[in-house]
């Protein structure tokens, strides 16, 4: 398995752990969650996971709609 994968697949991991779950806060951008990437059933299982995601306690999503327009991280990324 590819060291990447690993690293995404223990993180999901701490966002449930019991005794010290990572405190998540994501933004994602409409296009994200529009464009259809891996065809319908593909597109949703990853809302799926989204939606139980987003029902932890320490997780916090947010998406930046179309209508907001440009923003900060247009011009490179932001942590």
């Amino acid at each position: 398995m590819e060291i990447g994968v690993r690293v995404r697949l223990a993180r999901q991991r701490r966002l449930m752990d019991p005794d010290d779950p990572l405190e998540l806060v994501v933004v994602v951008d409409e296009a994200a969650l529009r464009r259809a990437v891996g065809g319908a059933e593909v597109m949703r299982a990853q809302l799926r996971h989204l939606v139980e995601a987003a029902a932890l306690p320490t997780v916090t999503p947010q998406v930046m709609l179309f209508s907001a327009g440009s923003h900060n991280s247009m011009d490179g990324c932001f942590v």
